[in-house]
């Protein structure tokens, strides 16, 4: 008799120890489940989980109910609710969706890729365990997120992150270059000398091969030529006509064009803009400098310019309407140059994209990046340093190391 009575004791324990794991009272549902969309096995109600979401693994999967008390339901006769789903005439199975469980962005039920380690990301498991290295327990990185990063929303109002859309706008990029005021005694001797060297064939050639590497294209030599008189405000700039040099920046050369219009100003007037265009840019680098020699007429600067006056010239360039995003979401490696793009509130994905001109606010996107798609502006070194240190996986759970409860902290040592 005291035999049956330890049996149907330790029945009692084994039982209700079964029931409060499959009803997951004392499980708590992973972060990068809340929020995410299912359908009830019980009612097949669609719903959003929540921190507080019934869940219960059946059979290897894992099922979430809308509302408590659907979770007991489901247990007394799993079988009966599942079949009703699997009908063919279930609305529920004509959205292609498993009730009760969480899908992907793929529309498969999400898998574990593999465990790590929250304080040593480099440890990849199969299985769930202990870290090798600290002793932590491993946690989960899903198939399809291995570069998401998932946040709580309130933690994110907390670590002030925002996005912004990519979008498509007219890119205009401006540089500046500084110029000053012209004695150009070596373009004045070269016109010089085209104008009186037509009775010398080699002289000609020489002074045109010499116009050439300042820049002067064949029509502008030829003008030069047929005209009588040397440019004397190559060496006395008046209030009609002045020359500038500009040194222009070897990572400026490609975008600096013949006949560009630019905007002078110069400090000695500051409340005036001189209109000039770039006439030529030499074919050659000043090893020193890294520079390339460019000169620049203003006509009718209508004011006195005296001879090595400094100022600075703008240049715009357009690209007309590009991809482009703010310069701030960027992440430059030296290598790479890397986005984080908000997938959905809460959760970023590490992005790799290929960028062309940049402004001092805009980058042109070239690869990567979709058009609406939001990438984040600000908190985005803050959840780079998190990732580079943790894998992404500190922020899922609030701090590198989680403390259970009834479980007293332990000092972390390496």
């Amino acid at each position: 008799m005291r035999k049956l009575f330890y049996i149907l004791i330790f029945s009692l324990v084994l039982g209700g120890t079964i029931i409060i794991n499959c009803t997951g009272e004392n499980k708590v549902v992973p972060v990068s489940d809340i929020g995410k969309e299912v359908i009830c096995p019980v009612t097949g109600e669609k719903f959003k989980i929540t921190k507080h979401t019934k869940f219960v693994d059946y059979q290897g999967k894992r099922y979430y109910f809308c509302c408590p008390g659907c979770d007991k339901r489901f247990l007394e006769n799993p079988e009966k609710y599942l079949n009703i789903y699997n009908a063919d005439s279930g609305a529920i199975h004509r959205t292609n969706e498993v009730p009760g469980q969480v899908q992907n962005d793929k529309g498969s039920e999400n898998e574990v890729s593999y465990w790590t380690c929250s304080m040593h990301p480099s440890v990849h498991s199969e299985k769930p365990g202990k870290c090798p290295i600290c002793g932590m327990e491993l946690i989960p990185v899903y198939k399809g997120t291995e570069n998401q990063i998932n946040i709580e929303e309130e933690k994110v109002a907390m670590l002030k992150i925002r996005s912004v859309p990519a979008r498509m706008e007219y890119l205009v990029k401006k540089i500046e270059i500084p110029v000053r005021v012209a004695r150009d005694e070596e373009l004045y001797l070269a016109q010089q000398e085209l104008i009186s060297a037509s009775s010398s064939a080699d002289i000609l050639n020489a002074t045109i091969l010499k116009l050439k590497l300042m820049g002067f294209s064949d029509d502008e030599i030829k003008i030069m030529k047929a005209q009588s008189y040397i440019d004397e405000s190559l060496i006395f700039p008046g209030p009609h006509r002045a020359w500038l040099i500009a040194d222009i920046y070897e990572r400026d050369i490609s975008l600096v064009k013949h006949g560009q219009k630019v905007i002078v100003k110069f400090p000695a007037y500051p409340e005036k803009d001189f209109v000039g265009a770039i006439v030529a840019i030499e074919h050659r680098i000043d090893p020193e400098t890294r520079r390339a020699k460019a000169r620049i007429l203003l006509k009718h600067p209508m004011v006195n310019l005296f001879p090595d006056m400094y100022g600075m010239a703008g240049v715009e360039i357009p690209f007309g309407h590009s991809l482009v995003i703010p310069y701030s979401s960027i992440i430059d490696t030296g290598e790479r140059r890397l986005v984080y793009v908000e997938i959905r509130p809460g959760v970023y994905e590490l992005r790799n994209i290929k960028t062309g001109i940049e402004t001092d606010d805009y980058a042109q996107v070239l690869d990567g990046l979709k058009e609406g798609e939001m990438v984040v502006i600000q908190g985005n070194f803050l959840l780079d340093s998190q990732t580079s240190l943790t894998g992404g996986q500190a922020l899922l759970y609030g701090s590198a190391e989680e403390i259970k409860k009834g479980s007293e902290p332990r000092i972390h040592q390496h």
